[in-house]
């Protein structure tokens, strides 16, 4: 949650944290979910493109593929 309100990776409290890997591993996954979904169900498109906005960002986006 914190990542999506913007703060940095090394700025998210530490019980929060994964690895550094491990979250951009499990941030990519959740950015392919969101597209999943937005790209099925049309009443979610605003939305999901708001939470990709806030999520697929810095180093996230930096790993991403397409």
């Amino acid at each position: 949650m914190a990542w999506a309100a913007g703060e940095d990776l090394e700025d998210i409290p530490s019980p929060e944290r994964l690895a550094a890997g491990d979250f951009v591993r499990v941030s990519r996954q959740l950015v392919d979910l969101i597209k999943q979904l937005r790209d099925t169900f049309a009443p979610m498109e605003d939305d999901a493109r708001m939470v990709l906005r806030l999520v697929d960002r810095g180093v996230v986006a930096a790993q991403g593929v397409g």
